[in-house]
């Protein structure tokens, strides 16, 4: 459930909100602010008549906006009724399931989401993955993926799609009230473990070929990130990372247990190059284990 934290530290004041999932997880909403106001070293703003009284005005204002979320919290939980909650089954236990529950897409149809558990089990991770049932008025259901992530590449995504060499996109939007890109994507039953065919390879080396001719990249290109269905056609998600080629970078910290191509630094622009490398080192090692097997 929701809630406030304040936080007093001497003449200083911090306001955070809070959730409980399986551990308490917090973010700071209102830095340290000073009860008390401090030295003169600005222009004074015409607006005020002292920094005295800058200072209490804005600590009046501050907690009069804490007092109106309160009133406002508190107004949601006492009308709350069994059943209200919406909330799904993960494997530690019962979770509140997202806020985000309807959305319009991208041809579109207007849709409600029922949420059915965790893809990743992993709920303080910023790339937390929902299954979902996605329903409509006049359509079927869809069973989809719901992605809360903190970029995304939607024009690498789209380019490959119209090839057939991606997830179907349904909606992919920056949502204010969650504080980062809501991407919704079809899903699909994959067997993420199989390795890939040469077959299917070469249909990525093809598709790659159209999103670098649009000066695009990838940027991820490993085996969890390629989906394939039982005819052995490959499909494409995962597109945090992808953008203009020389423009995007990777992260400043890479996971250190993976093998990355060459080239490919923490930080570093994301190259065309680096997509090919990524599938060569994947042939590589699906090779170096069927020889293990054998």
């Amino acid at each position: 459930m929701p809630m406030f934290l304040l936080g007093i530290a001497g003449p200083h004041i911090r306001i955070s909100g809070a959730i409980y999932l399986d551990c308490v997880i917090s973010t700071t909403l209102i830095g340290y602010n000073d009860l008390v106001p401090p030295l003169p070293f600005t222009q004074l703003d015409e607006r005020y008549a002292s920094d005295y009284d800058r200072s209490v005005l804005h600590t009046a204002h501050t907690l009069r906006a804490l007092r109106k979320c309160l009133d406002e919290l508190e107004r949601e939980y006492s009308s709350m009724k069994e059943g209200d909650l919406h909330v799904f089954k993960t494997p530690t236990g019962t979770l509140p399931a997202p806020h985000f529950r309807s959305f319009t897409s991208l041809r579109g149809m207007k849709y409600r989401l029922k949420y059915h558990s965790h893809l990743l089990n992993r709920p303080r991770d910023l790339r937390t993955l929902f299954l979902a049932e996605a329903t409509s008025d006049c359509m079927d259901s869809i069973m989809c993926v719901v992605k809360f992530t903190e970029r995304y590449g939607k024009v690498g995504h789209e380019t490959m799609e119209k090839i057939d060499m991606a997830a179907e996109l349904l909606y992919c939007s920056w949502e204010d009230s969650v504080g980062l890109f809501v991407v919704i994507t079809k899903y699909y039953k994959c067997d993420m473990k199989a390795p890939l065919s040469d077959k299917a390879l070469q249909q990525l080396e093809t598709g790659l070929k159209t999103l670098h001719g649009q000066n695009l990249v990838h940027g991820d290109l490993r085996r969890p990130n390629i989906l394939t269905d039982e005819e052995g056609w490959v499909r494409l998600i995962d597109f945090e990372w992808s953008g203009q080629a020389g423009v995007v970078r990777y992260p400043a910290l890479l996971n250190p247990e993976i093998k990355w191509p060459e080239g490919v630094k923490g930080g570093g622009l994301i190259q065309p190059e680096h997509d090919r490398l990524s599938l060569a080192l994947y042939r590589k090692q699906r090779d170096a284990a069927n020889r293990v097997q054998t």
